[in-house]
Parts: C-alpha cells; structure tokens; sequence
C-alpha cells in the first residue's frame, strides 16, 4: 500500500511537473506572439506616422503654393490697375526667340511674363533689371522660368530716383549680380519710319 501510495505520488509529481512545463511552455510562446504583434503593431504605427507626415507636408507645400501664386495674382492685378503703368516688350532673337513683358509701376510693384526662355545652365539664373535714362540699370530681382520656358515673376518696385526708360534681362550667377553682366534681352523700341520722300 505505501509503494503503491509512493508511486501515485511520483505520478502526480510527473503529472505536475509536465504540467508546469507545458504551461510555461505555452506562456513563453504567448508572451512571443504577444512581442511579435506589439512590434507589428509599433510597425503600423511608425508606417502610418511616416504616411500622416509625408500627407501633412504635401498638403502644406500645396498650401504655400497656392497662397504664393495667389499673392502673384493679386499684385498681377494690382500692378495691370496702377494709374502709373508702363508697359516694355522684351524679345530675343533666333528661330524661336523668347518674348515678354514688363509691366512696371513705380507705385505698385513689377511683373514679367515670358515665353520661350531657354532653362539657364546650373548655377546660373535670370535677372531682370530696368533700364534708366542715365544708364545705370537697376535690379528687380532673379528667377527660373519652368520646364516650358514660362514664367510669371512679380517683385516689389525697387527705389527708381531717375526715369526709367526700359527693361532687360540678363544671365547671373544663382543669387543674382550687384551690375549686370552682357545684356541677353532688352526691350525694343520701334524707331520711327523714314519721311517719305
């Protein structure tokens, strides 16, 4: 009776025992499946963090866009509206020569429209400047056309003391020149024709 007491108590410690470690067999394996869908889930988590950023930059470079060419519309139509408006035509030459022009108000600011402008080489950029009477060109500012070759630039009106009397284009190093460089573009005046004789 005791042996057989001794061993139905060695069964139940076996039993126990492959109890206990089948148990913490199963609890290892849930604590790694529940390491592996928390790390799967910091996983979407970070993915969809990056998504959220990437949308929210997007969304505010498309918000600065619209708010910049918005603001260029309104000193379009400020500028076009100004009582001291001058108009230059600027236009170069070759077999498809860039043309613009350039709306110009000493009270309202400075727009150029052009078309055809060939892409500048790296490092280089745009400037254009007005032309004064005494022959000391003054700077409006600096641009890159697009892929096309349009551009739309707007500038404040620089402080003019002298008459001006024109508009040019010129090609600088990014960032712009303090005197231009050889003037690519400049406007045309049309001369008067010859009396008839």
């Amino acid at each position: 009776l005791v042996t057989l007491a001794a061993g139905a108590a060695a069964v139940v410690v076996l039993v126990a025992g492959l109890g206990g470690w089948t148990l913490q067999r199963q609890a290892r394996e849930a604590a790694a499946r529940a390491s592996a869908a928390e790390q799967q889930a910091q996983q979407v988590v970070t993915a969809a963090n990056q998504q959220l950023s990437v949308v929210r930059d997007d969304a505010a470079k498309q918000l600065a866009e619209a708010r910049a060419g918005a603001a260029r519309a309104q000193m379009v139509s400020d500028v076009v509206a100004a009582p001291d408006l001058v108009r230059f035509n600027i236009a170069g030459s070759g077999p498809a020569p860039m043309s613009g022009q350039v709306l110009w108000s000493r009270t309202r600011g400075v727009v150029f429209s052009g078309v055809r402008l060939a892409p500048p080489a790296a490092g280089m950029t745009y400037q254009l400047w007005m032309l004064t009477a005494d022959g000391v060109p003054v700077t409006v500012g600096t641009f890159v056309p697009d892929a096309t070759g349009r551009v739309t630039f707007t500038a404040e009106a620089p402080r003019v003391p002298r008459a001006v009397i024109g508009a040019a284009l010129t090609l600088e190093p990014a960032g712009g020149s303090a005197t231009p460089s050889d003037l690519l573009m400049r406007n045309r005046v049309a001369a008067p024709p010859p009396p008839a004789q």
